[in-house]
């Protein structure tokens, strides 16, 4: 055997060592594949509800806390901490006949999700909000019929945080700082004594 086969001969040994130090390909958990959805129109009298539901046998453990927006028994259905059915998953909306929108927004896996917008039957926007997991989370902004907005903030976790800003009925704004829901208390500054003592003589 000569050098270049034996160069030749390490390299491969080389090779398959390293190949058997590698891990195994990973398997994604169902919950990070992308679900498959099956969208339709819910007719309800006047109202008019465009769905997406998940189709797969992914079923996440139910938040108590949580209301869950579910298919079952041909009929939109919603339940505080327990589902049945199909979980409702991407995009929602609900109109009535004549397009008026009533409220847009997403889902996922049954709890609302992302930018949320609901309007008035006279067609004014009356909120824009972000959800996660079912709950209010991120900058929320509402406003009155007229279209003027009339409150704006954050939500954490379904709870008022941070400077909110709300019109009061006389046209000013009022700004309050709330700490996961609590209203936080300005700290007052007590003013220093300015007397100063005399030395007794």
């Amino acid at each position: 055997m000569n050098y270049s086969q034996n160069f030749r001969l390490g390299v491969v040994l080389i090779l398959i060592g390293i190949m058997g130090c590698q891990s195994p390909p990973v398997q994604l958990p169902a919950v990070l594949v992308k679900a498959a959805t099956v969208s339709f129109d819910y007719v309800d009298q006047d109202t008019i509800y465009s769905l997406s539901t998940d189709t797969t046998r992914y079923h996440p453990e139910p938040n108590p806390d949580a209301w869950y927006w579910f298919w079952h028994q041909q009929q939109l259905q919603t339940r505080m901490g327990d589902y049945t059915g199909q979980l409702l998953h991407g995009s929602y909306v609900k109109q009535l006949r004549d397009g008026t929108l009533l409220q847009k927004g997403e889902f996922a896996w049954g709890l609302p999700d992302g930018t949320w917008r609901p309007w008035a039957p006279a067609g004014a926007l009356v909120a824009m909000e972000g959800w996660k997991k079912g709950l209010r989370d991120g900058e929320a902004r509402y406003y009155n019929e007229q279209g003027q907005l009339i409150a704006e903030g954050e939500y954490a976790e379904g709870l008022q945080h941070g400077e909110w800003t709300e019109r009061a009925p006389n046209g000013t704004w009022i700004t309050t700082t709330y700490d996961k829901g609590m209203v936080v208390v300005p700290e007052v500054k007590k003013e220093e004594d300015d007397t100063t003592e005399t030395p007794e003589g």
